[in-house]
């Protein structure tokens, strides 16, 4: 389900919040994660969908997800480019940085530019993906 806000086709994927779970409440959290993610983070999700926009790569969605971080998949038809962590659910305000961790090799070198890269940091990272790059992004509000 796409629910544009301000240009930005903002999507919950609603089938397998359904498919899962058979019940509406993570259709409910999705919801809420996309209202929170407009709330407090649209000027930023809308700069990345707009550099992303520009890649040549066709349309590019925007997905709420996440468990109890707030978080941005950014997508085109050939899957996801991006993910933006965000702040953790529950919090007013938003984090001065987030996490962009580019998705799949092939997809690193679109986001070389953005600020720090950190490769493999466990103040950031932890488990399995250690070793993939990370870049945390400051924004300006």
């Amino acid at each position: 389900m796409s629910a544009p806000y301000d240009g930005v086709p903002y999507c919950v994927d609603e089938h397998s919040c359904f498919v899962r779970s058979g019940s509406d409440r993570q259709l409910r959290r999705s919801v809420q994660h996309r209202q929170g993610m407009i709330d407090r983070y649209h000027l930023r999700i809308k700069a990345l969908y707009d550099y992303c926009a520009g890649l040549g790569k066709g349309d590019i969605r925007v997905m709420a997800g996440g468990g109890a971080q707030l978080q941005a998949f950014l997508g085109c038809s050939e899957g996801y480019l991006a993910i933006l962590g965000l702040s953790l659910e529950d919090e007013r305000e938003p984090c001065e940085i987030c996490l962009l961790q580019p998705q799949f090799e092939r997809n690193e070198p679109l986001f070389r530019n953005f600020s720090t890269l950190v490769f493999g940091s466990p103040r950031f990272l932890d488990g399995p993906c250690r070793d993939e790059p990370v870049f945390a992004w400051r924004l300006i509000r």
